[in-house]
């Protein structure tokens, strides 16, 4: 069921830059407290509407440098706990699949490496 008005707390747009080039991103920008973080930067950033040109698939392109760059105070996975983890791997997939960059074989690889280390005897 949907909340009518409820937008779902999102990663930061740098978190969102680097799953759609495909590359290595800390858990942490995706839990409640990354999203909400993220939020309050977007809210409080001066430079929100400071772009700077790059290139994507050689094109020159205008991003705001608020997307560039990472966020303060992020958690390394390995500081994370594992519940949070294991909760915070379904939104991380979610937004790999929605980025239409992942390779489907890609985003099942790393959703049975969740499931391995989940079923995995101590």
């Amino acid at each position: 069921m949907v909340i009518p008005g409820y937008v779902a707390p999102r990663p930061s747009g740098y978190t969102l830059n680097k799953l759609k080039n495909l590359q290595y991103v800390e858990l942490d920008y995706f839990t409640i407290r990354g999203c909400n973080y993220a939020q309050h930067e977007r809210e409080t950033m001066s430079d929100h509407n400071t772009f700077s040109l790059t290139r994507v698939e050689n094109v020159a392109t205008f991003q705001p440098i608020s997307s560039l760059k990472p966020l303060k105070n992020i958690c390394h996975n390995e500081e994370l706990s594992w519940d949070e983890m294991v909760i915070t791997k379904n939104k991380m997939m979610d937004f790999m699949n929605e980025s239409r960059t992942w390779p489907p074989a890609h985003v099942a690889a790393t959703m049975m490496l969740f499931v391995e280390l989940k079923n995995h005897h101590t």
